[in-house]
């Protein structure tokens, strides 16, 4: 796969923001429509609402998430 790739790295916790790069990741999909986002690194809290942002906001073609300790 070509394109833009961002990554999340880490501990996934609140404090991070990653629902708050999820929230602005369909902006991001707009200008650039082969952009991937990995989601890489230990869930502290349940992944499961982000899981949940991510199809409601239809970005599961392009986020993609790698769970466990790196």
């Amino acid at each position: 796969h070509s394109g833009p790739l961002a990554l999340f790295f880490g501990m996934i916790k609140p404090n991070k923001g990653l629902g708050i790069l999820l929230e602005s990741w369909p902006r991001v999909v707009a200008e650039h429509s082969n952009a991937r986002l990995l989601v890489a690194g230990e869930a502290v809290e349940d992944p499961s609402r982000y899981l949940r942002q991510i199809q409601n906001l239809g970005l599961t073609k392009s986020v993609e998430f790698r769970l466990g300790y790196i």
